[in-house]
């Protein structure tokens, strides 16, 4: 959804084995999307060109921020990513670092438990 610039949308897909689906349909609501949802969704599923070219600019826009984290000499590690987040890790302080990057309206968050 969030290629397409409709994380607020709410609609995702299940792919799986025809026994699974017969489970996860027992257990979901009658009418578990709305006819708003759907209509904004099948709407934007028209506009496949204009998707993949914000994907190619979200990937260069990653790759911009993951080299402007690796020149800052506090930060010891970006780890690769495939996801729509970054992980990295820093020397020290990671709370007070913490604190500034999202003073200035990044959203992030504090992850102190990985090794």
């Amino acid at each position: 959804s969030k290629s397409w610039g409709l994380a607020g949308v709410r609609c995702g897909v299940a792919i799986s084995s025809p026994q699974v689906i017969s489970f996860m349909d027992r257990m979901k609501a009658p009418y578990n999307m709305n006819v708003l949802t759907s209509s904004v969704v099948v709407k934007n599923l028209k506009k496949k060109e204009e998707m993949l070219k914000t994907v190619e600019e979200i990937k260069n826009e990653k790759k911009k921020v993951v080299a402007e984290l690796e020149k800052i000499p506090h930060v010891v590690k970006v780890f690769p990513s495939s996801a729509n987040f970054l992980l990295f890790r820093v020397k020290s302080h990671s709370k007070e670092i913490y604190r500034a990057i999202a003073a200035s309206g990044v959203v992030i968050r504090l992850v102190t438990c990985v090794r």
